[in-house]
């Protein structure tokens, strides 16, 4: 065996030795997040990853509405009176027509020639 030559060891200081001991009086139930068992002499590591993932999401719609919107109103009245005058101004128009008849002896001739306006016929 070795011995060490301890005279060239001298103490830096003096001073009083204190002894701290501490007793647990109760255990506060707490969230646990992770426990694995490891063997003596095993070592474990862990990784942990964080992402933070942005989504965007875009949606561009378009909508053209046009309406129009008109009346066709018409009341009965009104067109049946009209009806009612063109009838009477068309059996009140011009017509006119010319017979003409003749005799030459045993033969005769009978002509007629009538005129009736356009919107008539």
């Amino acid at each position: 065996m070795h011995t060490r030559d301890t005279s060239s060891i001298k103490p830096v200081g003096v001073a009083d030795l204190l002894i701290v001991r501490q007793n647990l009086k109760e255990y506060r139930l707490k969230e646990v997040a992770h426990i694995e068992n490891i063997l003596k002499g095993e070592t474990k590591t862990r990784e942990h990853r964080r992402a933070i993932t942005t989504e965007e999401f875009s949606l561009t719609e378009k909508e053209k509405t046009t309406e129009d919107e008109k009346e066709y109103e018409s009341t009965p009245r009104f067109e049946m009176q009209q009806e009612a005058n063109d009838t009477l101004k068309e059996d009140a128009s011009l017509e006119a027509g010319l017979s003409l008849s003749g005799k030459y002896g045993p033969i005769a001739i009978n002509t007629t020639i009538f005129i009736m306006p356009e919107s008539r016929k």
